[in-house]
């Protein structure tokens, strides 16, 4: 009969696996009798072919798409999540890809404690974070304002989005203003220094098509102007009557290596928004006599809004413990809105038209 014994180890260069084979007879052990000892001068004798080991050597690395180990929200500064006692949590690029989020609200839904109030099709739905509602967000950790009139802020094509951070508490007030129950940090893409050229395709249902492009490199043979370069489009139906959206979005990015130390970053965001307002059907038993298309508004409402968005970072390192970085951020949005809207409160089921 054959016997086998396997061992795993871990080394520097990987996992090994050994597997050895000894032949043994099924006849019964008889008293072992003893062998003159050999001379010692004698080489030992090379083991048989079948006792040599086999030896499986498999080599990888590890998967860490959705570990971040560090953020930046909490203490504006790049602090390993383990040292930092703030409760703050990060949805990294790997997350956005593999679910294929294309609005950028859709991503808070892995985060909990924190939902938004608006209907999916609403072009500026809010967050409320540990019960607080707040439209306010950050944008690499600048003030991003948000509200009705600048619905830029939650709906637009994420394709130029790196990660998301999301920090709960009062600690939000770091950064101003804001609202206790917490604040959300987008940071956007920076220049690459090898060249990249990324492209994607996304359709879905009810009319939904989504093409985005991604492009980065450096400008100079020295690397030390790089750009990158992310637009986007998103067009789609919906299953409720007269309800539609289409955006648009384009970010240039330039990135300059003033010296070793230094770097200067510009970058601008134009986003275009088109849509039917729509929040849903409000909170009655009348509703649930209504058909799930029916739309409660104007076959011609729309809401429309040009945004463009303009930054500007300058950070230089002294060593590697200290280091300095200022930044201007400035925000034109230009939005009209052509609608007859009903807005609908307590409604009498048994005063009221059957639709």
């Amino acid at each position: 009969m054959y016997q086998l014994s396997s061992c795993l180890i871990s080394l520097d260069e990987g996992i090994i696996f050994s597997v050895a084979s000894a032949a043994s007879s099924t006849q019964p052990q008889q008293q072992p009798q003893k062998q003159p000892k050999p001379p010692t001068t004698a080489p030992q004798q090379p083991s048989a072919e079948g006792d040599e080991p086999i030896e499986l050597v498999v080599t990888g690395e590890p998967d860490t798409g959705y570990s971040v180990p560090d953020a930046s929200t909490a203490t504006k500064t790049d602090t390993p999540l383990r040292d930092i006692p703030q409760s703050i949590q990060v949805i990294p690029r790997r997350v956005i890809e593999d679910q294929k989020i294309t609005r950028l609200s859709d991503a808070l839904r892995n985060v909990p404690g924190v939902v938004t109030s608006g209907n999916r099709r609403s072009l500026a739905p809010d967050y409320v974070i540990r019960g607080f509602t707040t439209q306010n967000t950050l944008r690499n950790g600048f003030t991003f304002p948000g509200s009705s009139t600048t619905p830029a802020n939650a709906s637009a094509v994420s394709n130029n989005i790196e990660r998301v951070e999301v920090l709960k508490g009062p600690a939000s007030v770091l950064y101003g203003n804001l609202e206790p129950g917490g604040v959300v940090n987008y940071v956007t893409k920076q220049p690459l220094e090898a060249p990249y050229y990324a492209g994607e395709f996304i359709v879905g249902s009810d009319s939904f098509y989504n093409p985005t492009l991604d492009f980065s490199g450096p400008l100079t043979t020295d690397k030390r102007l790089l750009y990158r370069l992310n637009i986007g489009y998103e067009n789609s139906g919906s299953f409720v009557d007269f309800v539609n959206r289409e955006n648009f979005s384009i970010a240039p990015t330039l990135s300059y290596k003033i010296g070793d130390s230094t770097t200067l970053n510009f970058g601008y965001k134009y986003i275009r928004q088109d849509g039917t307002p729509y929040n849903g059907f409000p909170a009655n038993p009348l509703v649930f006599q209504l058909p799930r298309n029916r739309f409660l508004g104007e076959p011609g409402d729309r809401e429309q809004s040009d945004t463009h968005n303009i930054n500007f970072a300058i950070s230089h390192r002294f060593n590697d413990n200290l280091e300095i970085r200022s930044g201007f951020f400035t925000q034109f949005t230009n939005s009209k809105r052509s609608s007859f809207r009903l807005d609908f409160g307590d409604l009498d089921g048994s005063l009221a038209p059957r639709f």
